[in-house]
């Protein structure tokens, strides 16, 4: 005996309508995943031709926030060291490398950039109106 399927309910379209109903992969997830990595899970800098207020772009955006934050503090900072110039050289100096062991620390994880555990007293202010 053969039994009529409705089109609705064959196991492909099945298959095809749960395929469409999770999440989809987007090439966003993929973006800067296969990049060299310089050491401490940090990716390679971005191309001198990319602006720096394009930095976020280049950051997985799996990665969670006080992560990627270090990452971006640790791009401009390398960026910022390259392109100093100054007419005081001696001062230049000293700066840059106060500079270089700041951003030493943040890539070192010594500087905490995370915002989920901070100690940050929470005085209230009170506005009155008349």
């Amino acid at each position: 005996t053969e039994v009529p399927i409705p089109l609705t309910e064959t196991p492909m379209i099945r298959k095809n309508t749960n395929i469409r109903k999770q999440r989809r992969r987007s090439s966003l997830d993929k973006r800067g995943k296969r990049a060299s990595s310089i050491g401490n899970g940090f990716i390679a800098k971005p191309h001198p031709d990319i602006s720096h207020k394009e930095f976020y772009r280049h950051i997985q955006p799996d990665l969670p926030g006080p992560i990627r934050l270090r990452q971006l503090l640790a791009w401009c900072g390398q960026r910022t060291l390259e392109n100093q110039k100054s007419e005081y050289e001696n001062a230049l100096k000293i700066a840059k490398i106060l500079e270089a062991d700041i951003l030493n620390d943040i890539m070192d994880s010594k500087i905490n950039t995370s915002w989920y555990h901070r100690n940050v007293r929470y005085v209230p202010i009170y506005i009155t109106c008349r």
